[in-house]
């Protein structure tokens, strides 16, 4: 009994002792001075603080706290940039919590502390983070704010000829006479981003404005991610590859549609295929035409929406034509890969219903989006496409990944059947076999090379963007430490928003605009191209007629024979398309790999 009557002494004057205990502050040290001002432009503290003549200054420069305020302030403006927030009232309690009036006391500088609760007063009613400041011990918030004690400190003034317990009170702020106590202060926004005042923010979200707070947008293009030159470069390539592919296209569809004597079979798929490739140029090229900035930034503080003609058609034509062209890509490999496995048959499936398929499709699945409003820039991209990602999965990438599937499937049965072949005759001693085979192979070079780069560039694509995809919350958590940064001083150089990286940003324009060119490299540069011009009313007329006649006779005596075999060079040219016709058509036939006639027009459209 004794012994709990003890231990309910000791706890019970434990307690007392806890609070009527009071921890005397140290002596910082520090000096009374003059407000210097606030300086030219922007008001600070000039009229909001007690007694100007006499602040506390202490292990800072008034400059530097001077920043320090204009770092709280911009927190403030940024999280509720309003009239509730941003007055007199609050900047009195800011100002005399970083410039406190000085009093001296034996000779002492002692500070006259602003109180805790008009502390959390101003942070309350500016909605600010308990994890961005707090008036509670948050020294090591990104934002520290000074001392403010509950209601009184004690100082220890004894070795300094004072009183041993100095008290002294905490001080009321708003107290202060201000002669513009009354005024608004005007809000701004930090650099940069950019001021929109706005009655209606749900509406100005739908017209392209990302706002991070009632007031500030963010720029377009988003420099806080790269800076403007990279966006321009970004830009550039985006139009120098899409004219040039442009341009590339329109002589492949002249060459093979128009200059073309017979068109066949694989001609013909060629030509949809590279129709869809057009297209995916065309799209570039209307950016390019309408400034690409301008396309996607319409002005400097929004990003294109579904109001922005230029770019909703840029958007649907680059769509649309994505899908066509994957879609002639899957039909074109899988032609070669029955080319190769049935030696002498024929598909005989007219193109006109392969069109007819390709066509609904592709429309299904754009002109959905188009209804939706789906086509827009966004805050990162350096073209127009669907916004939102279940569109994005539904309408492009499933149909998308179901080609890429079957076509990674066709190409490893093609690989398959050319090395079963390949095999079959080299095992053999005759040298006439492994020739077919070196033929055969040669044969195919260029198709399977058409198949493979197509494939991993709509490849990159779409792991582009399922890859962003997937970090879209990383990027969008950057955000408050990129405001924070910004608050505390930084500028464009220093605070970054997390985002794609520039060089996928570029290598991404570059596989989407690039392709005309690698079709104009593989199937313009061939005989039978050259063939196909020889022979058309381009150079056989009476103006070019005689001057190809001058030449050939100038190199009559160095040049061969002039009836070379006429190789069948399509983009998706089956594997024994020209083996008819030329040096190599025995040999095919001598490996069991029957030319099939596709000068025939029973595939008419």
């Amino acid at each position: 009994m004794n012994l709990k009557l003890f231990h309910f002494i000791f706890y019970f004057s434990f307690f007392i002792w806890n609070i009527l205990a009071q921890d005397y502050l140290p002596i910082e040290g520090g000096k009374c001075e003059k407000y210097i001002g606030d300086g030219g432009g922007e008001r600070i503290c000039d009229g909001y603080l007690a007694n100007p003549d006499s602040i506390y200054v202490f292990n800072k420069t008034q400059q530097q706290s001077l920043s320090d305020i204009r770092s709280l302030i911009n927190i403030l403006e940024f999280t509720k940039p309003d009239k509730v927030c941003i007055n007199p009232t609050n900047y009195k309690i800011i100002c005399s919590m970083v410039f406190p009036e000085c009093i001296e006391v034996n000779s002492i500088a002692l500070p006259i502390y602003t109180c805790n609760n008009f502390c959390r007063e101003a942070l309350t009613t500016c909605s600010v983070s308990d994890q961005i400041a707090s008036c509670n011990n948050g020294s090591k918030l990104p934002i520290p704010l000074p001392y403010t004690p509950m209601e009184w400190v004690k100082y220890n003034l004894s070795i300094y000829g004072g009183i041993q317990d100095y008290q002294m009170n905490c001080t009321d702020p708003t107290l202060i006479i201000s002669d513009n106590s009354d005024e608004s202060i005007e809000t701004g926004c930090i650099e940069p981003l950019i001021k929109r005042i706005t009655n209606d923010t749900e509406g100005d979200l739908k017209k392209g404005y990302f706002y991070v707070n009632s007031q500030c947008v963010i720029n377009c293009p988003v420099s806080g991610m790269h800076p403007k030159s990279v966006w321009n470069r970004i830009f550039k390539i985006n139009d120098v590859l899409s004219s040039l592919s442009l341009a590339c296209t329109l002589i492949l569809l002249f060459t093979f549609g128009i200059l073309n004597p017979k068109l066949n079979r694989f001609d013909k798929k060629n030509l949809f295929f590279i129709a869809g490739v057009f297209g995916m140029s065309l799209s570039g090229v209307l950016i390019a035409a309408n400034g690409s900035e301008k396309t996607v930034c319409p002005t400097p503080e929004r990003y294109a929406v579904n109001t922005d003609r230029v770019c909703v058609a840029s958007g649907f034509l680059v769509h649309f034509s994505a899908l066509f062209a994957i879609l002639w890509w899957t039909i074109g490999l899988a032609d070669v890969y029955y080319g190769i496995k049935f030696v002498g048959k024929k598909i005989k499936i007219k193109i006109r219903y392969y069109l007819l398929a390709t066509l609904i499709i592709s429309l299904a699945f754009t002109l959905v989006p188009l209804g939706t409003g789906q086509y827009q820039a966004g805050l990162s991209n350096v073209m127009c496409f669907l916004k939102d990602e279940i569109y994005q999965s539904m309408t492009f990438f499933v149909p998308l990944g179901i080609c890429l599937t079957l076509g990674t499937i066709l190409m490893i049965l093609v690989m398959r059947e050319i090395y079963i072949i390949v095999k079959s005759k080299s095992s053999t001693s005759s040298p006439s076999s492994k020739s077919d085979s070196i033929s055969y192979l040669k044969l195919q070079a260029k198709p399977m090379l058409n198949i493979i780069l197509f494939y991993f560039t709509f490849l990159y694509l779409f792991l582009f963007v399922r890859v962003i995809n997937s970090r879209y919350q990383e990027y969008e958590d950057s955000a408050i430490p990129y405001m924070l940064c910004l608050v505390k001083g930084g500028g464009s150089d220093t605070c970054k928003l997390k985002g794609p990286s520039a060089g996928s940003l570029g290598y991404f324009a570059y596989c989407l605009r690039i392709y005309g060119i690698y079709l104009f490299i593989i199937s313009f540069l061939s005989s039978r191209t050259i063939k196909i011009w020889k022979e058309s009313m381009i150079f056989n007329n009476a103006f070019i007629t005689p001057i190809i006649k001058f030449i050939d006779s100038s190199f009559s005596g160095s040049s061969g024979s002039k009836n070379t075999s006429s190789t069948q060079n399509s983009t998706f040219n089956n594997s024994g398309s020209g083996a008819s016709k030329g040096g190599i058509s025995s040999g095919m036939t001598s490996i069991g790999l029957e030319s099939r006639n596709y000068n025939t027009d029973d595939d008419d459209l």
